[in-house]
């Protein structure tokens, strides 16, 4: 095979290989529950997710406003008959180490959306930890964290 047609196939490859990438613009959108509204958020393509068969979605969330920490769990089943129950952990980090300072038990059918507020200790960083049950499939995250 000679140069020029062996650098056409490369080029008509890659020209074909691109057009089966699809921009991040165009991935399906992903339900986020806010306040009894649904909002929609778009993951990125090169985003690394678990895979679950009976989760859509699971997310554990915190947010800080001076003292007040607030935990949110978002979670979604693959069917809307789906049971889907836990628990979720207010943790606090002392000298380099998690401990749960709060929780509370958290259940839906579904769709699950649980917020909780706590009185925080200014200076301290805190983070949610939410591990749920949905159906059979047992599910773990963890929030990033904030300082009250």
């Amino acid at each position: 095979m000679s140069v020029k047609k062996a650098f056409s196939f490369c080029m008509v490859t890659v020209l074909a290989i691109s057009m089966l990438v699809a921009p991040a613009s165009a991935q399906n959108p992903v339900p986020i529950f806010a306040g009894g509204n649904i909002e929609y958020e778009r993951i990125s393509p090169n985003l690394i997710s678990p895979f679950w068969s009976e989760t859509s979605m699971a997310v554990a969330r915190i947010s800080a406003s001076n003292r007040t920490i607030t935990s949110t769990a978002q979670v979604v089943a693959h069917h809307s008959t789906t049971r889907i129950s836990g628990t979720m952990f207010l943790e606090e980090n002392r000298n380099g180490t998690w401990r749960s300072v709060a929780s509370w038990s958290i259940s839906g059918t579904g769709v699950l959306t649980a917020n909780r507020t706590f009185t925080g200790t200014s200076g301290v960083t805190y983070r949610t930890r939410i591990v749920v049950t949905v159906g059979s499939e047992r599910i773990e995250r963890v929030s990033g964290a904030v300082r009250a």
